[in-house]
């Protein structure tokens, strides 16, 4: 993101054309020697994933951007302390260019192959994201749903969890994947669309 789709995000939780974004997505670095006109290869795990064309290098508000994200400044908030203490003090913005896509220890499907698994005929698409194990509290909420007066015929279920980093003490994504795979095979139901999502949670939002 640039620094005016940033800034509306931070401020407003929506892009600057109106559509909902409430959390703004960035590269950030420390590096001095990056600037605008430049070509950075971008890597995950010694891989080549894509080329940045370097357009903006700009500097956050960074309590600014944890107040409104995250409710607080608090270095106790893990978002708070990713954002304060783990992410470089510039963000870069441009446009990219994909070499090819990460390879990861799990399946994770791109946005586009998410959309094709949910079936035309569904008049109802409910969402379920979560960062931990589904336990039965969980599987309760998620069987529920289903009854509510709003959710339309055919409706299914996006089972969305967050397997990327999440807090210290959670378990690792590696051993929640092994969990959502047995529980798919196990429930079964056609309803229930699973797709992991290799991102990392900040506890933000109301």
């Amino acid at each position: 993101m640039d620094e005016k789709t940033f800034e509306s995000v931070v401020e407003n939780w929506h892009l600057p054309d109106g559509r909902l974004m409430p959390m703004p997505v960035v590269l950030d670095t420390d590096r001095e020697d990056v600037a605008p006109g430049q070509n950075v290869l971008l890597k995950y795990r010694g891989q080549d994933v894509a080329m940045l064309n370097v357009e903006s290098v700009f500097t956050p508000d960074k309590p600014k951007e944890c107040l409104n994200l995250f409710g607080t400044a608090s270095i106790e908030h893990p978002g708070v302390r990713y954002v304060a203490m783990e992410r470089g003090d510039k963000y870069v913005s441009g446009s990219i260019t994909g070499i090819e896509l990460p390879k990861r220890d799990y399946p994770c499907p791109t946005p586009a192959e998410v959309r094709a698994k949910l079936p035309d005929d569904a008049e109802s698409v409910l969402v379920f994201q979560i960062r931990n194990p589904i336990h039965l509290a969980h599987y309760n909420v998620m069987m529920r749903s289903f009854q509510d007066e709003s959710v339309g015929k055919n409706a299914v279920m996006l089972v969305h969890p967050t397997v990327g980093p999440t807090q210290e003490d959670d378990i690792p994504g590696s051993v929640r994947v092994h969990t959502y795979e047995h529980l798919e095979k196990e429930l079964s139901d056609d309803r229930l669309i699973w797709a992991n999502f290799p991102y990392s949670m900040y506890l933000g939002g109301d």
